[in-house]
């Protein structure tokens, strides 16, 4: 069968098994012949899945939707809850025994076999909805799944806060329900009627009843004179333990559904304060520079000095390294700006080791130093920059015999570059070498992008594992002669790699074994801004990345609705990252062109005296790629933004969203590579993006984008180079 027509072969077995169910159900007997008529709908549903191929053409804009089987899995889950919907409904008006009256006034039961009580129908309604609520929130589960907005580290992997809000809104339903239901059930007791009920007899029915009306009875002749007087009584009945229950009842619930109500927004408030007051509190401790570095593993004391800031309430401080055991270090003096301690390497250690410092409450990673077997004194050239473009390495040219140290950490005080030249040290002119020259954006989770290159160059791309992949996205960066990565940490709706399982710590260490520099980014969301600055210091810290990209786009769509900045949010979303990274490690990536922005162009210029650079988004979709790039870069200069630029050029094709093909992206990026000549405009270029399951309909850096980038020596370009805002040092 023709690959085009396995889908259609799909949708009409589901809609004939759906047909199939419906009408089993409606007029079968016994009903559970429409259990086995979805089980063999579903049976070959899952044939036909089982064979199917992937469809190049078939795409979305969704992660896991970019093949045939994962656009059928969403068809699926939500025909599939619609049909359990159906069948659930169905079954509650069986077994309640609902009527329907039709045009001749007569009653219709749908059911004529099954008549309950309608008492228990409330229990019935209560289970099939806590049933269908189930169904839904697995649905909804599944569909932020496919969206990459998951939590595996959550209850019924929805995100933090999810299931207390579900919990909340059940029980204030659950308690409405209920209250009505009790008091229906009080207040329309039907009234009954009593006949020949002697005054003893009222007596007796007022213990537990309540009169509504008595009317003596009219006896005739003899009858009247031989019996007492007896009456016709009307009465409604008291039921005093049941309606004490239902009193009980709804006074808990009440209760109940308060304090969860209490304790859902009570928690939210806290977390956000929380957030809040750890944007503020002050920075925790960052090494800025290590001497010796590399030290030798000789098995004597020696003296480690780390200049750094915050180092005041350091107590201890030790190396580790995964797989060994932590080398403690021993008389642990620290000062403001500076630490120094006596450490013994054991002789036979080597490789980069982190250094972590605790102050008694946390342990906090600020750097890593090598080990070494032994250090050999260089000559006095041997510390001279090879390459003396800043764009480049980070580096500028320095006097022979000056101690380099790349600008690749955190901003120093004038009280740490006071004691930097103390000691010797030189600061590089420059900002973060992550910022510099030729690089890579990576868009969601790291393993989105490595997936991609796991057939690189031939390569055997069955059962490929993490390192394998890694590896070859690495040898593709270095082909195009790639310096720099940066990766998506978070979106709008949160953490990407929450489990771990994006290769995200395994890439950033790859990356910098093979020397290529790193940053990180995420889309700073209006909503998220009282949080975004933490998140992005907690993961950057996490991963031991010192450079961060803020995606701030104000006006763009987020969540189905305007991503509005208010100053005072932005202001103080800029202030927590400044905090935490420093001027030369920040930046803001922007809309490309700021032409049609003003309200954007209004809100970047409150950070131009914080960040270290803005990285337009120049995506020329069917544009002339290098006119629109100039445009771009000249829009930023009439709003009188004086930053340095990193352009971000498009490397990704949707045909079916922007019109662009892969072969016509691939010309445009050919075109750009060979044709830009106004590289002293920007400090660096990055592309946008790695890319992805790529097929003809979306994906982005195809084979040949690869081959034209790699051949143009994009490294080499005459970059800006861009004059020091906050010195910036580094081990």
């Amino acid at each position: 069968m023709n690959d085009i027509w396995r889908p259609i072969v799909a949708v009409l077995v589901v809609i004939v098994a759906t047909s199939g169910a419906v009408l089993l159900l409606w007029h079968s007997t016994p009903p559970y012949a429409a259990a086995a008529a979805l089980l063999i709908g579903a049976s070959l549903v899952a044939f036909v899945l089982r064979g199917a191929p992937l469809i190049p053409g078939v795409s979305s804009h969704l992660p896991s939707c970019d093949n045939y089987k994962g656009c059928v899995a969403w068809i699926i889950s939500i025909g599939g809850g619609a049909v359990v919907a159906f069948a659930l409904v169905w079954i509650l008006i069986k077994v309640t025994g609902y009527s329907l009256v039709d045009a001749t006034g007569q009653t219709t039961s749908l059911n004529d076999t099954i008549s309950l009580n309608h008492t228990i129908s409330l229990p019935l309604i209560v289970i099939v909805g806590v049933t269908l609520l189930l169904i839904v929130i697995a649905l909804v589960a599944f569909s932020f799944s496919v969206l990459g907005l998951s939590s595996a580290r959550d209850a019924l992997g929805l995100p933090d806060g999810s299931v207390r809000a579900i919990i909340a809104l059940m029980l204030l339903v659950l308690f409405s329900i209920m209250s009505i239901f009790l008091y229906n059930s009080i207040a329309s007791r039907a009234p009954q009627t009593l006949t020949h009920v002697t005054q003893r007899g009222i007596d007796d029915l007022r213990s537990h009843a309540l009169l509504i009306r008595q009317e003596p009875e009219k006896n005739i002749g003899a009858q009247a004179a031989a019996s007492e007087t007896t009456y016709t009584v009307t009465f409604r009945e008291l039921n005093g333990p049941a309606d004490d229950i239902a009193k009980q009842l709804i006074v808990m619930l009440g209760t109940l559904v308060t304090a969860v109500a209490s304790f859902y927004f009570g928690s939210a408030s806290v977390a956000s304060a929380s957030a809040a007051v750890l944007g503020q509190k002050p920075s925790e401790p960052l090494a800025v520079s290590v001497s010796p570095n590399p030290i030798a593993a000789n098995g004597t004391a020696q003296t480690l000095k780390i200049i750094g800031s915050n180092f005041t309430t350091v107590t201890a401080l030790h190396l580790e390294k995964k797989g060994e055991p932590d080398i403690n270090a021993d008389s642990v003096k620290p000062t403001g700006t500076s630490l120094t301690a006596q450490i013994t390497i054991p002789k036979g250690k080597t490789d980069s080791w982190d250094i972590v410092v605790d102050d008694g409450s946390h342990a906090v990673t600020i750097g890593s130093v090598g080990i070494v077997a032994s250090v050999a004194t260089p000559p006095d050239d041997a510390t001279k920059p090879k390459n003396q473009q800043a764009g480049i390495d980070g580096q500028s040219e320095q006097p022979t015999g000056a101690k380099i140290i790349p600008a690749e950490f955190v901003q120093a005080d004038a009280a740490i570059l006071d004691q930097a030249t103390l000691v010797g040290l030189t600061a590089p002119a420059t900002i973060n070498t992550a910022f510099l020259g030729h690089g890579m954006f990576l868009e969601y989770s790291p393993i989105t992008t490595l997936r991609r290159y796991a057939g690189y160059k031939g390569a055997d791309p069955t059962a490929a594992t993490l390192a394998q992949l890694i590896e070859r996205f690495i040898q593709a960066m270095q082909d195009m002669h790639v310096v720099s990565v940066w990766i998506q940490l978070f979106s709008a709706s949160g953490e990407l790699d929450s489990n771990g399982q994006g290769g995200t710590s395994e890439l950033v260490t790859a990356l910098g074994h093979a020397n290529i520099a790193c940053a990180g980014w995420g889309y700073c969301y209006s909503g998220n801004a009282a949080t975004d600055a933490g998140l992005a210091k907690h993961l950057c810290g996490q991963y031991g990345i010192r450079a961060f990209i803020a995606d701030v786009e104000p006006g763009n769509t987020v969540h189905g609705q305007p991503d509005t900045w208010k100053p005072s949010d932005f202001n103080n979303l800029i202030a927590g990252l400044k905090g935490t990274f420093g001027k030369d490690n920040l930046g803001i990536s922007t809309f490309g062109s700021l032409n049609g922005h003003q309200d954007a162009a209004d809100i970047y210029k409150l950070a131009v005296n914080d960040v270290a650079l803005f990285a337009p988004q120049i995506y020329w979709y069917q544009k002339p790629p290098i006119a629109y790039t100039q445009a771009c870069i000249a829009s930023f200069r009439q709003a009188g933004i004086s930053n340095p630029l990193v352009g971000t050029t498009q490397a990704y094709w949707e045909l079916g969203k922007n019109g662009v093909s892969r072969t016509a992206m691939e010309a445009a990026v050919n075109g750009f590579a060979t044709g830009f000549t106004d590289w002293d405009k920007l400090i660096g270029l990055n592309w946008y993006h790695g890319g992805n399951a790529n097929t003809e309909a979306s994906g982005s850096m195809s084979d040949a984008m690869i081959n034209s980038i790699a051949a143009n020596g994009l490294d080499k370009k005459p970059y800006a180079t861009p004059a020091a805002a906050d010195t910036a040092l580094s081990v």
